[in-house]
């Protein structure tokens, strides 16, 4: 009779790692680069995009500066741009123009000219001639106290006046001025009135001339 002897159970082999799987993924798993730098649903930013690849959101950096892909390495940490909505109008007590009734102001255009034919004056003096363009404003008034019937008068008498644009920063502190002298209002546009329109705050415009600029 055959002896029969047990047969050992093999043993489990074990597999052997990959060694490109292994040099790949290294004592930490891989970051993801093939992220999505909005949310497709809203549009915004997607506000995992650091945590998944390690990277700030260039799309972040983009509507905070607008500068361009290629250019968001030249952006400085601490960059904080001049916005359009920091800004104060001031005028003289005398005109009753507050800050906070101007809504819209377009600033004016400076450019320098050269007189294309030399006088008397300019054989002496060939400096450019310095050229300011108009600027408007937009004002809101007061239903209790209008003072459009003020500015319609200091129109009328050519009244000169100074006046200043201060733009600020987050907290409000005045990071530039630009001072306008001589100044007088050449124009009055009453706006628009209706029962159909989309914003019901009435506005009218005037038009400044002004003689002097000096930025700050």
């Amino acid at each position: 009779m055959k002896k029969e002897f047990p047969i050992k159970p093999e043993k489990n082999k074990k597999k052997k790692k990959n060694n490109a799987t292994k040099a790949i993924m290294g004592q930490y798993r891989p970051k993801l680069i093939n992220i999505p730098m909005y949310d497709p649903q809203t549009g915004e930013p997607n506000p995992h995009y650091e945590e998944l690849t390690g990277y700030k959101n260039p799309l972040e950096i983009l509507r905070k500066t607008g500068k361009s892909l290629e250019d968001e390495m030249l952006v400085t940490p601490n960059f904080e741009p001049v916005l359009r909505n920091r800004f104060l109008v001031k005028f003289p007590d005398s005109l009753g123009i507050k800050p906070f009734m101007v809504r819209e102001i377009t600033l004016p255009v400076v450019s320098m000219t050269r007189p294309r034919r030399l006088s008397v004056v300019h054989l002496l003096d060939s400096t450019p001639l310095l050229k300011i363009s108009d600027l408007e404003i937009k004002l809101i008034d007061s239903a209790t106290d209008p003072i459009l019937h003020k500015i319609n008068s200091i129109m009328r008498d050519y009244i000169k006046f100074t006046m200043s644009v201060e733009t600020l920063d987050p907290m409000g502190v005045v990071i530039s001025e630009i001072k306008l002298e001589d100044c007088f209002i050449n124009r009055i546009d009453y706006g628009v009135f209706g029962y159909s329109l989309a914003d019901n705050l009435y506005n009218y415009t005037i038009s400044i001339t002004p003689n002097s600029l000096k930025h700050y």
